[in-house]
């Protein structure tokens, strides 16, 4: 379609037009293209001087922005559009370039008077919107066009200038039309707006005229704003016209807003509605009673011929009154319903035929009824009549009514059921019979001899009597004696009782029917009954001879003929069932069980027993299938047995089902388990041989195993906390539950917090732990290792003796029957590794303490007591390899130094010992005198100002390297040191003093 419009785009640019209209016509004066649909309404601007006639009314909803027919004062529309009398409802136009907005943008060329027609036409419900000049709901521009006989109804809005109701300007021919519409246009911008027309300008050398016009809905603006036109120019005419809408703007009148020179003759304007008593043409002014007052508008030469002029009501346009244009079907009889096509018939208040009012009628359109023929008789005008009128008669609504036949006797007057039989028809008014029937059913055929003789051929039909009636125009003839036909039917049979016996005969069969008096012969397929009795025209009792198995049909013989054969006449011979196989085999001594029995000749099976007992119930699926609910009974084997008709199957092998009783369960080892299943359940009880089910609670076991009839093993599935039964299921039912089959499912535990947290790696810390399901713990571990000892305090907590580990983090893991608690960050305990003491610095300190002793090992860190002896020193600093304390005050003597930490406490050694000497605390001012040189040192160190003592030197990790005795002046030798600082203690009886040295 896109392609297609595309086209006619580009060849309208080379003024080469190709049209090819999708419906109907040709486009011409005597054969106009028929608009049925929408899209064929648009299709009216690509061919805008051809001829076209609605057929239809036509919804535009579906076009949310309607382009107008004829855009532009160069491409007009200049044919003929003839609505036919339907009306165009859905139209909105939301415009903000366009100039002549409406349903036709332009009509006609502005050079040829009276080019461009459009008439007979309505528009509905309009929605206009625009911002550009020349707005009207039907057209935005009469351009020297002609327009009669239309109207429209909706609501226009402007914000540009020169708009109305019914049109925006026109200066050709607008005769006969009215608009309802509201107008709003901008009250600051709008001029030229009328509740009828914006404007009307003058054409070279002709008049432009409005004339037999209406306009009722309100309309606003700025300037030149009239309730029927907003602005006249000269040499244009309104003529016999009228507006009663409000009006509201700065410049404007009651009906014009502004006149120029122009001719306006017998207009008039309602005061009171449009709140105005002045106009500034030469319009009257009436109030509102005045304007629905006929001699207002007759005294002022308004024709009859063009105007509805009655009291109480404001004037309507001639054509506004129902016309009708042609009846469906145009005879017939009393009741008969007719098809009234015509214009302006909403709000019909009555229709006649002649002089009486029809039946019924209903307004299906404006353009359609449909009425009920009351009684009559002759030719009569069907009459529409209106709040506004009553149609004129003429050609079109003649109604003739028709009288009806008559049948006045038969010959013959019977015949058989079967049809087929000539029979004459005499009577009164046949001619153009359209049916004959016997009761409700046509002839076979029929020929009209004349108009009091038909001749048809007999249809079949039911036994009994009918009437014979012949249909024309002038509808069916009355029933009566004179016409009733009597079919006489051959013997037929509507049931027998019993349907079936057995092939050895001798049943006594009730036969059931019509017409079976003078029975001559009653077979049971081609078999005579062995005897039979005529009870009555109803009823036969016969006898049923011998037959192979199957089904027959019995059929009687009168001398009406022999009995048409149906399902209602079936007699079955039936030989006796056999059962073949059963499936189940066996079921619960509780009965219920749903069994299939396969054998030969079930149908009609009148008993299934289990033994000597019914069945619950049974339902026979086929021949050679019974479903059958097994009643209660006794543990062991029963004969199913079938009957029917043919008899009782014989009791064998084949047919017996064994009753087994119900499993019971007395113990279970163990009772309890994780929830999350896997636990082995040894099951104890009585007749769990063929167990298809095992069930935890309402969940299958895993899986498991029947050892005997007595015992079970299963695996538990994954299940909530808490106890569930534990059923089992076999052939005779389900276990009944009980304390005795009870299995706990319990829930693991877990592990939220320890304390404390860490511990030495040789074990032995007493830990609480914190978490939940503790009860029954049966392992406490520190990492793979059990705890050394553990007690359940309570569900919540335990307290368990770590046993010895590597040094490291171990997750703390609680075992109980619902299984191991799961690990992280919560359950670790860190293993910590007792503390190391290699060396001290110095070794020893004044007996009142306050010495800084820095103290050299491993595994320091976190260190909780540092004693010298059994006394406890401040510490300074710690890291994992030194630590700095103060030594507290001591006896004379020497001491272990020992580090504590989680881990435990570091082992004495020598390297640990600090001595407490009387002679540490001699004023060390009195060894000021003494030097080492020289320092750095290479080979040899001399001390000055030493006389007799001792002299030690010591590596920075606190080891001893050289001892000597000294004397004055005497040299060490060092030459064996490596490179480094080392400290040297000077030792004499007057004290003690310690030089820093450095060796090259």
């Amino acid at each position: 379609m896109k392609k297609f419009f595309t086209l006619i785009f580009f060849l309208a640019l080379s003024s080469q037009i190709i049209f090819a209209f999708s419906g109907l016509g040709s486009g011409t004066s005597g054969d106009p293209y028929q608009v049925t649909t929408a899209a064929q309404l648009a299709e009216v601007r690509y061919s805008l001087a051809a001829y076209y006639k609605q057929m239809n009314d036509i919804d535009l909803s579906s076009y949310s922005n309607w382009t107008a027919i004829g855009a532009t004062v160069t491409t007009g529309f200049t044919g003929t559009y003839d609505g036919n009398s339907y009306k165009i409802t859905g139209l909105k136009i939301i415009s903000t370039t366009a100039l002549y907005n409406g349903l036709f943008g332009v009509i006609g060329d502005g050079t040829t008077w009276g080019l461009g027609t459009v008439k007979n036409l309505g528009i509905d419900g309009a929605n206009i919107t625009v911002t550009h000049h020349y707005s009207g709901i039907l057209v935005g521009y009469n351009y020297g066009g002609v327009i009669q006989n239309c109207y429209t109804t909706g609501t226009i809005s402007s914000s540009a200038n020169t708009v109305g109701g019914f049109a925006g300007s026109t200066k050709g021919t607008i005769n006969s039309c009215y608009s309802t519409a509201t107008v709003n246009g901008s009250t600051s911008v709008t001029q030229n707006a009328g509740g009828f027309a914006g404007s009307q300008l003058a054409f070279t050398g002709q008049t432009p005229t409005i004339q037999n016009c209406y306009a009722t809905g309100p309309v606003r603006g700025q300037t030149y704003v009239g309730g029927f036109i907003g602005f006249r120019n000269n040499n244009s005419n309104v003529i016999n016209s009228y507006s009663v809408g409000g009006v509201s703007g700065t410049t404007i009148g009651g009906f014009a807003g502004t006149t120029g020179t122009g001719s306006t003759a017998n207009c008039f304007w309602d005061t009171n509605t449009s709140g105005l008593s002045t106009s500034p043409g030469s319009e009257i002014g009436k109030t509102t009673t005045e304007m629905q007052t006929a001699s207002t508008f007759s005294s002022a030469s308004w024709s009859a011929s063009d105007w509805i002029l009655k009291d109480g009501s404001y004037p309507k346009l001639a054509w506004q009154l129902p016309s009708v244009t042609a009846i469906s079907p145009t005879s017939g009889t009393t009741g008969t319903s007719v098809l009234i096509t015509g214009t302006n018939f909403t709000g019909a208040t009555a229709v006649n035929f002649g002089s009486t009012a029809a039946t019924s009628y209903t307004v299906n359109s404006s353009t359609s009824i449909t009425a009920t023929a009351p009684s009559g008789s002759g030719t009569v005008d069907v009459i529409v009549t209106t709040s506004d009128g009553t149609s004129a008669t003429s050609s079109n609504d003649k109604f003739t009514y028709v009288a009806a036949p008559t049948v006045t006797s038969l010959s013959p007057t019977s015949g058989p059921t079967t049809g087929g039989t000539s029979v004459s028809i005499t009577g009164t008014n046949f001619t153009g019979a359209t049916a004959v029937k016997f009761g409700s059913t046509n002839a076979t055929s029929y020929t009209v001899n004349s108009a009091t003789q038909i001749t048809a051929t007999l249809p079949a039909n039911s036994a009994g009597t009918v009437d014979i009636t012949v249909t024309t125009i002038g509808g069916a003839s009355a029933t009566s004696s004179s016409d009733q036909f009597t079919y006489v039917a051959a013997p037929s049979i509507s049931s027998i009782s019993p349907t079936s016996g057995p092939t050895s005969g001798t049943t006594s069969v009730t036969i059931t029917g019509t017409n079976l008096s003078g029975t001559t012969a009653v077979k049971f397929g081609s078999t005579n009954a062995t005897g039979f009795t005529v009870n009555s025209a109803t009823q036969i009792t016969a006898t049923s001879p011998a037959n192979s198995a199957g089904t027959v049909d019995i059929t009687v013989t009168t001398i009406g003929g022999t009995s048409a054969t149906s399902s209602s006449d079936q007699f079955t011979y039936v030989a006796a069932p056999t059962v073949t196989s059963l499936s189940p085999t066996s079921g619960p001594t509780t009965g219920g069980t749903s069994v299939s029995i396969t054998g030969t000749n079930f149908t009609g099976a009148t008993a299934v027993k289990f033994g000597s007992t019914n069945a619950t119930g049974f339902t026979v699926n086929s021949s050679t299938s019974i479903t059958a609910t097994s009643p209660a009974g006794s543990a062991g084997a029963a004969d199913i047995t079938v009957t029917t008709t043919g008899g009782t199957s014989a009791t064998g092998s084949s047919d017996q089902f064994t009753y087994v009783a119900a499993p019971t369960v007395t113990s279970l080892s163990p009772t309890s388990g994780p929830t999350t299943g896997g636990t082995s359940v040894s099951i104890t009880g009585t007749n769990f041989t063929g167990a298809t089910a095992v069930k935890f609670g309402s969940t299958n076991a895993t899986g498991f195993t029947v050892n005997s009839s007595t015992s079970i093993t299963a695996t538990s599935p994954a299940g909530s906390a808490g106890a569930a039964d534990i059923t089992v299921t076999t052939t005779g039912g389900t276990s009944a539950t009980g304390s005795s089959d009870q299995f706990t499912y319990v829930a693991a535990p877990t592990v939220t917090s320890l304390s404390p947290t860490s511990g030495p790696t040789t074990g032995g810390t007493s830990v609480s732990i914190t978490g939940t399901n503790f009860t029954g713990a049966t392992a406490v571990k520190f990492g793979s290792t059990n705890a050394t000892g553990f007690t359940v305090n309570s569900s919540t907590s335990i307290t368990a003796t770590s046993p010895a580990g590597s040094a490291g983090a171990a997750d703390i893991t609680v075992t109980t029957t619902g299984g191991t608690s799961a690990t992280g960050g919560s359950d670790q305990f860190t293993y910590v590794v007792a503390p190391t003491v290699t060396s001290i610095s110095p070794p020893s300190g004044p007996l009142a303490g306050g010495r800084s002793v820095t103290i050299t090992g491993t595994n320091l860190s976190g260190a909780t007591a540092v004693k010298f002896g059994t006394s406890t020193a401040s510490i300074t600093s710690n890291t994992s390899t030194q630590i700095v304390a103060t030594s507290p005050a001591g006896a004379a003597g020497t001491v272990d130094i020992t580090v504590t930490t989680a881990g435990g406490t570091s082992a004495t050694s020598n390297s640990d010992q600090f001595t407490y000497s009387t002679t540490t605390g001699i004023d060390d001012a009195k060894l000021d005198g003494v030097t080492i040189y020289p320092n750095p040192v290479d080979d040899r160190l001399y001390i000055k100002g030493v006389d007799e003592g001792e002299i030690a030197v010591y590596d920075m990790g606190g080891c001893k390297v050289i001892s000597a005795i000294l004397a004055n002046a005497q040299a060490v030798d060092v030459s064996g040191l490596a490179k480094g600082v080392y400290t040297v203690r000077i030792t004499t009886p007057n004290g003690r003093v310690e030089k820093k040295l450095v060796k090259k």
